[in-house]
C-alpha cells in the first residue's frame, strides 16, 4: 500500500500551501496506516517521494509550460524522506524518476528499505531519458536501493523493459503500470476541465492480470497498479501473484534494515 506523500513544499507551494507540506505528508502516511491496520495488518505502507512538478497550469494557454530552470533536487527532498519515516511508513518509495543523474541524487541515507520506481519506460526497453538500465545500475553502485520497479508506464513498455532490467539489476524487480491516465486533447479550463483524462477501458482487470502473469515470468516479484488502476485491478492481481497464505501472517523481516 502506497501513501501518496509526494508533497514537499515545491509541490504544495504553487497552490499556496507550502507551509502545510509536512502536515500533508504525515496525514497521508497515517491514513494509509489506519487502512492497512484495519484491512490487512501484515501489509506494508510505502511512503512515496517524487521529484517536484516542473510544470504549472496556464489555463489561458491550455497547456502546462515547464518552469524556468532546474529545481535543486537534493535540497528539495533532503528532509521529506525523514518526515515519511518519522510518520511511520515501512519503506521509502522513490518514484517517477526517469534519468540517471536525478536518481543518483535522490537516493538517501535513511533507516528504511528503499524501493526505486522508474517511470515511463519505453517499448524499446529503455528509460524515458534514453539512458539504459545498465547505466542506471552503474550509477547506483554503492548506494542503497532494495528493489527497482518499472512504474507509470504503458504495460507494453514494462514488458519490453523487464528483461533488460533483470540483466542490469541484481535486485528484486517490480512493475506497476499506468492503465489510462492521459493528457487531455481538449483545451484546459481549470477547474471545469482538467489537463488529464482517466480511462482504463483498454486495460480491464482480467487483461491487466494477464500482463502481471507475464511479468512474473520475467522476474518481477512486486506487482501493483499506478495511475488509472482501481481496486478491481489490484484484486485481479492476487491470483497471478500467487500469494501464499503462510506468508500472510508475518512481515518479511528481510525488508527491515
Amino acid at each position: 500500500m502506497s501513501a501518496p506523500t509526494s508533497s514537499p513544499p515545491t509541490h504544495s507551494g504553487p497552490i499556496g500551501l507550502a507551509g502545510q507540506a509536512e502536515h500533508f505528508t504525515r496525514s497521508s502516511v497515517q491514513i494509509a496506516t489506519k487502512a492497512r491496520d484495519k484491512l490487512n495488518p501484515y501489509a506494508y505502507v510505502a511512503g512515496s517521494v517524487a521529484p517536484s512538478a516542473t510544470q504549472t497550469l496556464d489555463s489561458s494557454a491550455g497547456t502546462l509550460p515547464r518552469l524556468p530552470g532546474r529545481l535543486d533536487l537534493e535540497s528539495e527532498i533532503a528532509e521529506h524522506p525523514r518526515v515519511v519515516a518519522d510518520a511511520g511508513a515501512d519503506l521509502l518509495l522513490l518514484e517517477f524518476f526517469d534519468n540517471v543523474a536525478d536518481t543518483a541524487k535522490a537516493v538517501t541515507d535513511i533507516d528504511l528499505p528503499i524501493f526505486l520506481g522508474l517511470c515511463q519506460v519505453t517499448v524499446d526497453g529503455a528509460m524515458r531519458s534514453g539512458e539504459s538500465f545498465e547505466q542506471m545500475a552503474k550509477a547506483l553502485i554503492g548506494l542503497r536501493v532494495d528493489a527497482v520497479m518499472a512504474m507509470c508506464s504503458d504495460p507494453e513498455g514494462i514488458s519490453a523493459s523487464l528483461p533488460k532490467m533483470r540483466k542490469a539489476f541484481d535486485l528484486p524487480l517490480g512493475a506497476y503500470a499506468n492503465l489510462g491516465y492521459k493528457r487531455s486533447q481538449r483545451p484546459v479550463d481549470y477547474p471545469q476541465t482538467q489537463f488529464h483524462v482517466i480511462d482504463s477501458s483498454e486495460y480491464p482487470p482480467a487483461r491487466y492480470a494477464e500482463y502481471a502473469r507475464r511479468w512474473r515470468g520475467m522476474g518481477a516479484q512486486i506487482v501493483g497498479g499506478c495511475c488509472g488502476s482501481g481496486p478491481e485491478h489490484i484484486a485481479a492481481l492476487r491470483e497471478p501473484a500467487q500469494i501464499q497464505t503462510d506468508m500472510a501472517g508475518q512481515r518479511n523481516a528481510s525488508l527491515r534494515p
